[in-house]
């Protein structure tokens, strides 16, 4: 999924809340109590420029081993393409000037060229420069994406990972393709609820083969809200899934589902039209009960139980949550759930999954393993304390997690680029731009 930043009234927000309560409690980083073998490469320095928190970061793997890093520098407002060599050498290209994108995202189509996605403009690389491209699909077709709710992350358009060819994925006004109608009462903590008459908004994927495009819209004819937080995909083309359905914005919690929608269904045999619909409901994750004026999660007791009633959410709307094994199709989901075999099971806690303010980003290692990296914020001492960040990377094998801390960070941009069982990338920023190591691990039988 995209990397994406946080609407500014939800930034400002949250920041002057974990300042009163960092304030009265110090937080200490969590203990990381099954440490990997990881030896951790040198610090190689992807781009030099004063950081701010509206920088945004893409990494995605290439077949000769090498990593390409997209760069969205919100204070000198350039996007950068950044490719890092196995060896360490660093080339850098300018994608695209005087931007400020709210979202980025990066992918290779089925012959091996780059794309880009800055804000809700189409890129790709031609012989080592950056491209415009022909419109997007919701350009052809004339409609407008949805970003953000004041209240809620922004998303953007945006790729699916792992993917063998380009599939888009961005959300749309519902009445523009085809939901129906519905009335919300629309309560912002009044006495008198409002009436709000809508058609939701539903994410869309299109899938591109042989130059034709697919639409499938996510539960068109539900009226609910239908909007996907996390998808990959597999080496076969099938596509998976996890979606919220809701129907209040300010009251935005809603049943969590995951899907997995075959190629064979997201491409079909033949071209379809514009705005076809997914009918199915995907498996039940997550369901949401009124509680008062809050809204309280229930995980379904095959995914952990009661002892996940805020963890499971958090997991769940991160923007990699999902990783599919390239070879057999297993599923990693929030660090948590596997599904392998057609069965669900639980892995170890990852150590930052203890506390509230986090952030994870999981990648497919192959072989059934899985890499990871979470950042994780905290409260140094003092009456005033500053916001601190660690950054720990882990490694599922099996059901248990190894973990090994890797820096501190200042601030909250990363990413994780895979090459396999033993080998990953992983980037993030410091006060003085990106950086980025090569991280090796040792061979461990399970």
């Amino acid at each position: 999924m995209a990397s994406h930043r946080l609407s500014n009234p939800l930034r400002f927000l949250c920041l002057g809340v974990a300042v009163i309560s960092g304030c009265a409690t110090q937080v200490t980083p969590p203990p990381l109590p099954t440490q990997a073998d990881v030896r951790v490469g040198p610090e190689i320095e992807l781009l030099a420029f004063k950081t701010t928190y509206g920088d945004l970061v893409r990494a995605v793997p290439d077949a000769e081993g090498r990593v390409h890093v997209l760069i969205a520098a919100d204070e000198l407002r350039v996007v950068y393409h950044v490719v890092v060599e196995a060896n360490g050498v660093v080339r850098r290209t300018a994608v695209q000037s005087d931007v400020s994108p709210r979202s980025i995202d990066a992918a290779f189509d089925e012959h091996g060229r780059l794309h880009a996605l800055v804000g809700d403009k189409h890129l790709y690389l031609d012989n080592a420069t950056w491209v415009q491209s022909d419109p997007t699909p919701w350009a052809k077709a004339g409609l407008e994406i949805e970003q953000s709710s004041l209240f809620s992350e922004e998303r953007g358009p945006r790729f699916v990972r792992g993917a063998s060819r380009l599939i888009w994925a961005f959300e749309v006004d519902g009445g523009k393709v085809g939901a129906n109608w519905r009335v919300d009462w629309y309560d912002p903590y009044t006495i008198l609820p409002i009436p709000w008459i809508a058609r939701g908004e539903k994410t869309v994927l299109v899938a591109e083969s042989n130059g034709a495009e697919t639409w499938t819209v996510l539960e068109r004819e539900d009226k609910h809200d239908t909007i996907a937080s996390c998808l990959a995909s597999d080496q076969e083309g099938d596509v998976y899934v996890v979606y919220e359905k809701r129907r209040v914005i300010l009251q935005g919690a809603g049943n969590a589902f995951f899907l997995r929608i075959g190629a064979q269904e997201l491409i079909g045999a033949e071209p379809q039209a514009a705005g076809s619909s997914l009918h199915r409901e995907g498996r039940l994750l997550l369901r949401s009960t009124p509680a008062g004026r809050d809204l309280v999660f229930d995980v379904v007791k095959a995914f952990g139980g009661s002892g996940w009633n805020y963890e499971a959410p958090l997991m769940l709307a991160q923007e990699d949550c999902l990783a599919v094994d390239p070879g057999d199709q297993n599923v990693l989901l929030g660090g948590r759930m596997l599904f392998q075999s057609g069965q669900w099971s639980a892995a170890s806690q990852f150590p930052v999954f203890s506390r509230r303010h986090y952030r994870w980003r999981a990648s497919a290692a192959g072989d059934g393993r899985y890499h990871g990296v979470a950042i994780y914020k905290y409260f140094g001492p003092g009456l005033f304390p500053p916001l601190e960040f660690q950054i720990v990377y882990g490694r599922l094998i099996g059901t248990t997690w190894e973990t090994a801390e890797l820096g501190h960070p200042t601030r909250e941009a990363f990413d994780i680029a895979s090459f396999g069982p033993e080998k990953a990338f992983v980037l993030w920023e410091t006060d003085k731009g990106i950086v980025g190591h090569w991280v090796e691990i040792a061979a461990r039988k399970e």
